[in-house]
């Protein structure tokens, strides 16, 4: 788990360990982003947010990157232009969100 100052800072990070991943011999890697508030307790963090992002990344493939619609909403400029809408995603405990993937390529 990662918590970025933004979006754009998270997609970057999570773009750049898919690459590495795709060159090194490491389990496959998926990726859950969403955007939200988060409590730091004990160099760790919680709350709904981080629920969320994990529920996220259980919905994507190996190599794949998800965003909810709050994290795509968050990415500003040429990054967004990348995203694929994958619709609406029934997720365990939270019901349908509307899911975006990313390519590992896009540049934020």
């Amino acid at each position: 788990m990662v918590h970025a100052s933004s979006c754009c800072v998270a997609l970057r990070l999570a773009q750049r360990i898919l690459e590495l991943g795709d060159h090194e011999d490491w389990p496959p890697i998926r990726i859950g982003m969403d955007r939200g508030p988060a409590v730091k307790r004990d160099d760790d963090w919680y709350g709904g947010t981080v629920n969320t992002a994990a529920r996220v990344a259980d919905a994507a493939i190996a190599g794949e990157l998800l965003l909810t619609e709050r994290a795509r909403k968050a990415i500003r400029g040429g990054a967004r232009a990348g995203l694929v809408a994958r619709g609406a995603v029934s997720l365990k405990g939270l019901g349908a969100l509307a899911l975006h993937a990313a390519p590992s390529h896009l540049a934020a």
